[in-house]
């Protein structure tokens, strides 16, 4: 928990563990019991953790938390070049969020597509590489 915090911190970002909290911050965002970890641009330095989530006391102590938090750091970084989490891109956004995670911020590619299985909005694949590529580098919108 420590080192996501810190690796939060080196990004300008902080935990907020209150996660029932996110929809005071963006109404379209409800807490469920399904999500680990959430971004919300309306609430830019912070990254909202689930500590209800009922894989929580394992994911916190296994390398995937980190990977987690590289997921909401790379939306957080999205955000910060595109003015927006979900340019228009023409890909699953969260499958781009994957990839950004991956190419800029060192997450664990195999640990990700894990969660792509079973949910394939964040699968990663060459679409979500290039269109996190063209957000890197303040290409936020494709003709």
């Amino acid at each position: 928990m420590q080192s996501g915090e810190q690796m939060l911190s080196i990004a300008g970002l902080h935990a907020d563990y209150d996660f029932q909290s996110i929809g005071n911050y963006c109404p379209s965002m409800t807490a469920d019991q399904y999500t680990f970890a959430a971004y919300c641009e309306k609430k830019t330095d912070t990254v909202f953790v689930n500590t209800g989530h009922e894989a929580y006391p394992y994911i916190v102590r296994s390398p995937q938390y980190l990977d987690e938090l590289r997921h909401e750091i790379a939306h957080y970084l999205v955000y910060s070049r595109c003015d927006t989490v979900a340019p228009p891109l023409h890909v699953e956004i969260e499958g781009m969020t994957n990839s950004y995670a991956v190419m800029y911020l060192g997450a664990n590619r195999d640990t990700l597509n894990s969660t792509g299985a079973s949910f394939p909005a964040y699968a990663m694949n060459e679409q979500t590489d290039q269109a996190a590529a063209s957000a890197h580098a303040g290409t936020c919108v494709v003709d």
